[in-house]
């Protein structure tokens, strides 16, 4: 039997996914764009570029989980 702590973990488990997606999309993203930016001496044009990616990347997969979640 599960208690009630272990009940609300799996009611949570998903939404800790999404944020863990939006947080390292943004994370890796930004410093790949930050090296490349260093690399090529451009900085900070495509920083910016891949750290607006990140962002809606991780907050389409924010909004794509909660959506299943809520169906």
């Amino acid at each position: 039997y599960l208690n009630y702590f272990q009940k609300i973990l799996l009611k949570a488990a998903p939404i800790m996914s999404a944020v863990y997606t939006l947080f390292l999309s943004i994370i890796i993203l930004s410093y790949l764009g930050y090296y490349l930016d260093k690399k090529m001496q451009t900085f900070p044009i495509i920083f910016l570029l891949s750290l607006i990616f990140g962002l809606f990347l991780g907050f389409y997969q924010l909004i794509k989980i909660t959506n299943a979640k809520k169906k």
